[in-house]
Protein backbone atom coordinates (compact mmCIF):
# COMPACT_ATOMS: atom_id res chain seq x y z
CA UNK A 1 0.00 0.00 0.00
CA UNK A 2 1.51 3.61 -1.03
CA UNK A 3 4.66 1.91 -1.27
CA UNK A 4 5.03 1.33 2.82
CA UNK A 5 7.03 -1.64 3.38
CA UNK A 6 5.41 -4.93 4.99
CA UNK A 7 7.06 -3.80 8.63
CA UNK A 8 6.05 -0.55 8.94
CA UNK A 9 2.49 -1.77 7.99
CA UNK A 10 2.93 -4.54 10.83
CA UNK A 11 3.66 -1.57 12.97
CA UNK A 12 -0.24 -0.39 12.48
CA UNK A 13 -2.90 0.66 15.04
CA UNK A 14 -6.16 -0.32 13.87
CA UNK A 15 -9.11 0.79 15.62
CA UNK A 16 -12.98 1.42 14.61
CA UNK A 17 -13.67 4.01 17.41
CA UNK A 18 -14.43 6.56 15.15
CA UNK A 19 -16.27 4.48 12.41
CA UNK A 20 -13.41 4.18 10.38
CA UNK A 21 -13.06 -0.13 10.49
CA UNK A 22 -10.07 0.42 7.87
CA UNK A 23 -8.52 3.03 9.57
CA UNK A 24 -4.22 2.53 9.89
CA UNK A 25 -2.89 4.62 12.58
CA UNK A 26 0.58 4.62 14.03
CA UNK A 27 2.97 6.45 16.23
CA UNK A 28 3.92 9.81 15.62
CA UNK A 29 8.11 8.09 14.84
CA UNK A 30 6.24 5.95 12.25
CA UNK A 31 4.35 8.11 10.92
CA UNK A 32 7.23 10.04 9.71
CA UNK A 33 8.73 7.30 8.40
CA UNK A 34 5.11 6.75 6.49
CA UNK A 35 5.67 10.30 5.16
CA UNK A 36 9.40 10.04 4.11
CA UNK A 37 7.05 6.96 2.13
CA UNK A 38 4.44 8.88 1.01
CA UNK A 39 6.66 11.58 -0.82
CA UNK A 40 7.68 9.24 -2.65
CA UNK A 41 4.78 8.22 -4.21
CA UNK A 42 3.43 11.49 -5.65
CA UNK A 43 0.76 11.54 -3.00
CA UNK A 44 -0.81 14.44 -1.07
CA UNK A 45 -1.13 15.16 2.54
CA UNK A 46 -3.97 16.73 3.18
CA UNK A 47 -3.89 17.23 6.67
CA UNK A 48 -4.04 14.69 9.78
CA UNK A 49 -5.53 13.81 13.24
CA UNK A 50 -3.91 13.18 16.64
CA UNK A 51 -5.02 10.43 18.48
CA UNK A 52 -4.35 8.98 22.32
CA UNK A 53 -4.18 5.70 23.20
CA UNK A 54 -5.85 5.48 27.20
CA UNK A 55 -5.45 2.01 28.14
CA UNK A 56 -7.15 0.03 25.71
CA UNK A 57 -9.30 2.53 24.02
CA UNK A 58 -8.21 5.18 21.75
CA UNK A 59 -9.95 8.94 22.01
CA UNK A 60 -9.15 12.05 19.79
CA UNK A 61 -7.04 14.66 20.77
CA UNK A 62 -9.22 17.21 18.37
CA UNK A 63 -5.89 18.34 17.29
CA UNK A 64 -4.99 18.46 13.44
CA UNK A 65 -3.75 19.87 10.87
CA UNK A 66 -4.27 20.58 7.61
CA UNK A 67 -2.60 21.72 4.07
CA UNK A 68 -4.74 23.78 1.58
CA UNK A 69 -4.05 23.90 -2.04
CA UNK A 70 -3.50 27.18 -3.27
CA UNK A 71 -5.24 26.80 -6.91
CA UNK A 72 -2.35 28.86 -8.56
CA UNK A 73 0.31 26.33 -6.98
CA UNK A 74 2.41 24.46 -8.90
CA UNK A 75 0.96 20.75 -7.80
CA UNK A 76 5.02 19.62 -7.02
CA UNK A 77 5.18 22.81 -4.31
CA UNK A 78 2.10 21.66 -2.76
CA UNK A 79 3.00 18.23 -2.93
CA UNK A 80 6.14 19.12 -1.21
CA UNK A 81 4.51 21.70 1.26
CA UNK A 82 1.59 19.48 2.39
CA UNK A 83 4.52 16.62 3.55
CA UNK A 84 6.64 19.43 4.92
CA UNK A 85 3.86 20.92 7.11
CA UNK A 86 2.75 17.78 8.00
CA UNK A 87 6.22 16.89 9.47
CA UNK A 88 6.51 20.42 11.20
CA UNK A 89 3.20 19.02 13.26
CA UNK A 90 4.63 15.67 13.86
CA UNK A 91 7.78 16.39 14.71
CA UNK A 92 7.26 17.73 18.11
CA UNK A 93 5.00 14.71 19.42
CA UNK A 94 7.20 11.97 19.06
CA UNK A 95 8.27 12.85 22.84
CA UNK A 96 4.56 11.14 23.78
CA UNK A 97 4.75 7.54 22.77
CA UNK A 98 0.68 7.14 24.01
CA UNK A 99 0.16 10.16 20.75
CA UNK A 100 -0.96 8.41 17.51
CA UNK A 101 -0.78 10.02 14.09
CA UNK A 102 -3.75 9.45 11.33
CA UNK A 103 -2.94 11.15 7.93
CA UNK A 104 -5.55 11.91 5.29
CA UNK A 105 -3.50 11.20 1.90
CA UNK A 106 -5.00 11.91 -1.76
CA UNK A 107 -4.04 11.43 -5.31
CA UNK A 108 -4.89 14.47 -5.99
CA UNK A 109 -5.25 18.47 -3.86
CA UNK A 110 -8.47 18.98 -5.77
CA UNK A 111 -10.25 15.55 -6.18
CA UNK A 112 -12.93 15.04 -3.48
CA UNK A 113 -12.19 10.67 -3.54
CA UNK A 114 -10.02 10.79 -0.60
CA UNK A 115 -7.88 7.90 0.87
CA UNK A 116 -7.93 7.85 4.79
CA UNK A 117 -4.35 6.50 6.15
CA UNK A 118 -3.88 7.03 9.63
CA UNK A 119 -0.43 6.37 10.47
Amino acid sequence: MYGISEDLLARRVVHDDFGFPDSLTWNATDAILILDKLSQQKLYVLGGDVYRILGDRIRSTYDNWCCEYFGDEPLEDYRLRSIAKALEYIRPLVVDPSLIIGLVVSESPVERRQVRVDP
